[in-house]
Parts: structure tokens; C-alpha cells; sequence
């Protein structure tokens, strides 16, 4: 009687994990500038130099950043003009979500923060009435606090020859420097970065044409957040753009010359044009490692 023996070995079925790495960029930019910003004690900077360091971070999808530039130069103050010192540092966060990600785009949402210090004690270029001339409107008051925290959204797209991202913040506390040097407390912003590689691409970069743009609502004193002359409770108060050019000796190390202009709005000279510009031009040398 012919039997037959089976055998059965069994069979383990091996699922790779998913590995996610983290990914870490840092950028250090030297630029020499020619114009006037506005500063955090309500003064007019003219720096001469900056530094501006940038780190990024990303594990699966999760994102973080971090900057900071510091400037050296001339203020214009209420006790003159001061040259040759350290102004302001600049600081910024913020940590995101991809709620939604692909190979060439996704959209964030977060929080962020900004700080501003001045280096030195400066005494503030306007004066008291200067300040509380808008007082029955705005809430334009003099502080001393110098940071902002909130909520960001972010939408980000990078494909061949462009690199561009659409962003918007809601401000939960803080307040600003205008061009015309008051302070004031924002509360929403949009903003858009953009990079258009007219030789190479992104993974070979050569030249390119950036442009940078924000636009700020000031919170209106007294209204609820929203109305129907005013929108989002707030009035038109800050348009800033710059526009620039970058040649990549390699794809780490660029030279870059920007052209900037910070323009007041609603509170300016004029209550129809943008008036009380902070502008300029910078250029300088930027390093990704």
C-alpha cells in the first residue's frame, strides 16, 4: 500500500517597516544692505550688515523652523542718529502638521511665535501724540512686548523650476512695528513665497527669480471680529514685498541681491496711498549645509 507523507512547513509573511528619517537643513545668509527698516522700539534702522541664520526640520509629517537674523548699522532714534552698533534680533518658530502630503505638495497646519529684540536701548524716534493721534479708531498703543504667537497655515508646492508656498497667520497676541513707526496689533496675515528657476531646476539649480509678499489686518478696537464694513474686524495696515535674484555657484552656495519695500497703509501721510515707506536693497552670500 503505496502511503503518501505530506509535509507542511510553515510560512512567515515579513512586512518591512516603514522607515522615516530626519531631515535636517541649515542655511546662513551675510548680506550688506542699503536702505531703512522699522525697528521694535519704534525707530528707524539702517543696517549695514545682517546676519541670518535658518534651520529646517522635517520627520514624516511633521515640519519645524526656526530663524534668526541679527542686524549692525545706524539707527535713527529721538536722541539722534547712533552708527556703528547692533540694532535688533530677529527671531522666529514654528512647528507643523501635513494634513495632507504628496510627492510635490502638501498643506500645513501649525503654530507659530516671533520675538524681537533690541540690542541696544534705544529712545523711540515718535512721539506720545504721534501715537495716540488714531486712538478713537485703533488701538495703537505703545508696548513692550516684543513677540507674537499663533496659528499657521501653510500650502507648499516644489515641481522642476518652481519652489513656492502660500501661508497665513492668525494672531492670537502681539503687536508690530509699522513702516510709519507706530505699533499696532495684528491680526491676520497673508503671505507668499516664491522661486522661479529660469536656469536649472530645483535639483540643479543656476539662476533664479524670487518673490516675497505679506500683507497684514490690524485688529479694530472695539468691533466684533467680524463686521460688514470692515471684514475681519481689523483695517488694511501693511503691504511689504521684495523681489530678488539668485545665481547658485553650486546647489548650496548663492549670491542673492534683493530688492525690498515695507509700505504703510491706512496710516500713513495719505488715507488712499500707501505711504511712509521702509525700503531698500540688500545683496550677500547664502550657504545651505
Amino acid at each position: 500500500m503505496l502511503k503518501r507523507l505530506t509535509i507542511v512547513i510553515p510560512c512567515m509573511l515579513f512586512i518591512a517597516p516603514t522607515i522615516y528619517a530626519l531631515e535636517i537643513k541649515n542655511q546662513i545668509d551675510v548680506n550688506s544692505f542699503s536702505g531703512r527698516l522699522a525697528g521694535i522700539r519704534s525707530v528707524t534702522l539702517k543696517p549695514n550688515l545682517s546676519l541670518d541664520y535658518k534651520l529646517n526640520l522635517s520627520y514624516d509629517k511633521w515640519f519645524g523652523s526656526f530663524q534668526a537674523v541679527a542686524y549692525y548699522g545706524s539707527a535713527i532714534t529721538g536722541a539722534g542718529t547712533l552708527k556703528n552698533r547692533p540694532l535688533e534680533l530677529d527671531m522666529y518658530t514654528d512647528i507643523s502638521y501635513a494634513i495632507y502630503k504628496d510627492r510635490n505638495s502638501r498643506i500645513n497646519i501649525g503654530a507659530f511665535a516671533e520675538d524681537y529684540q533690541s540690542l541696544k536701548p534705544f529712545k523711540p524716534q515718535i512721539t506720545s501724540s504721534q501715537v495716540v493721534q488714531y486712538a478713537d479708531e485703533e488701538s495703537e498703543i505703545p508696548s513692550n512686548d516684543n513677540y507674537n504667537f499663533g496659528i499657521l497655515l501653510k500650502t507648499a508646492y516644489s515641481y522642476k523650476k518652481i519652489s513656492a508656498s502660500l501661508y497665513s497667520k492668525v494672531y492670537f497676541y502681539g503687536n508690530r512695528i509699522a513702516p510709519n513707526l507706530i505699533p499696532y496689533a495684528p491680526l491676520l496675515s497673508i503671505g507668499t513665497k516664491d522661486e522661479v528657476f529660469l536656469i536649472g531646476d530645483i535639483s540643479n539649480p543656476k539662476f533664479s527669480l524670487c518673490v516675497n509678499m505679506d500683507f497684514y489686518f490690524q485688529r479694530k478696537y472695539g468691533n466684533k471680529f467680524f463686521t460688514s464694513h470692515d471684514g475681519l474686524a481689523g483695517t488694511k495696515r501693511e503691504f511689504d514685498i521684495s523681489i530678488g535674484m539668485k545665481y547658485y555657484f553650486t546647489k548650496n552656495l548663492d549670491f542673492h541681491v534683493y530688492t525690498y519695500g515695507y509700505n504703510n497703509l491706512n496710516r500713513g501721510r495719505s488715507s488712499t496711498l500707501p505711504s511712509d515707506f521702509k525700503d531698500g536693497v540688500y545683496a550677500g552670500f547664502g550657504y545651505i549645509f
